[in-house]
């Protein structure tokens, strides 16, 4: 239940190296913007306190059948667009949802989406159009999907001691990850024996719903899992990589730049450089005077 799921974050935030830790329901669906068309919209319960989202337009919803859209796709005249979730979802979808139509009341911006990626999807064509929050009131589902979690000790991100600092605490993550959702996953089939134990004459749907009931899988995932996130550092290392080139370039630029120039120089000088070896200049004097401009003209440059 969500009380349950209230417990795992509570066990989660009281591990050593825990800041904060929130729950949150999220889920990917088919869905009509009132177009006729079916598109793929990433649910997600409105954060508290951890990767808060900041409204642009409009306000935030109020009630169950309220929701925000994603700015990078709407604009404030989205405001009052009615998202519907089709039929066409697949039933174990559909049942997550108290409210099936939702009112877009606001324009959002999200941490979670750090650039316009917004991910990829196993419904419909593969690719999510648009995120969109709505109040934890818009789903009737009894468990968390997910449940955020922060770290006390604070490092730049995409930096080594970022990484080092993420890989030392992993495993231990994972392990009381796990260990919270095996218990859980024990609470639930112990409730249903105890229902086959007390009502041994009504057996059989509560023996259906034992034999279903499978293990849990529990995932750790840190920010290199958010597309976001990851696109956003191969951008930043393809323009470190430029950087590093271009600074050569340039100098081989400057380079023969001043090359062609002291050549075409010289050139043009010859007479002047005839006069001078006439009246007694030895050759190192007359290449000292070009040199000497060249070589202060690329010093200062330098």
């Amino acid at each position: 239940s969500l009380e349950q799921g209230s417990c795992l974050c509570l066990g989660l935030a009281e591990m050593e190296e825990t800041a904060d830790a929130e729950g949150a329901v999220s889920v990917d669906a088919l869905c009509d913007a009132g177009d006729g068309n079916e598109s793929v919209y990433k649910f997600h319960t409105v954060p508290e306190s951890i990767s808060r989202i900041v409204v642009t337009a409009g306000r935030m919803p109020q009630r169950a059948d309220e929701c925000l859209l994603d700015s990078a796709q709407y604009g404030s005249e989205a405001i009052g667009t009615k998202i519907t979730v089709t039929d066409n979802n697949e039933k174990d979808t559909l049942d997550m949802f108290g409210e099936r139509t939702f009112t877009a009341v606001g324009i959002v911006r999200s941490p979670y989406y750090i650039n316009f990626e917004r991910g990829t999807s196993s419904v419909g064509d593969g690719k999510v159009a648009a995120f969109l929050y709505v109040p934890q009131d818009a789903f009737s589902c009894d468990y968390l999907t997910e449940i955020y979690v922060t770290a006390k000790q604070k490092y730049d991100v995409y930096t080594d001691e970022y990484e080092a600092y993420i890989d030392s605490i992993l495993d231990g993550m994972e392990e009381k990850t796990q260990a919270l959702a095996l218990a859980r996953y024990q609470r639930l089939t112990g409730d249903a024996q105890q229902e086959i134990d007390d009502a041994q004459a009504k057996i059989e749907d509560a023996r259906t719903e034992l034999s279903e009931l499978e293990k849990p899988d529990s995932y750790v995932l840190t920010r290199n899992t958010n597309i976001g996130y990851a696109c956003y550092e191969s951008d930043a290392n393809i323009v470190a990589a430029i950087a590093d080139v271009f600074p050569v370039f340039f100098f081989l630029v400057a380079a023969l730049v001043c090359m062609t120039t002291m050549n075409r120089m010289v050139e043009e000088q010859r007479t002047q450089i005839g006069v001078l070896k006439a009246l007694g200049y030895g050759d190192g004097a007359i290449m000292g005077k070009y040199l000497f401009y060249a070589g202060s003209a690329a010093a200062a440059g330098a």
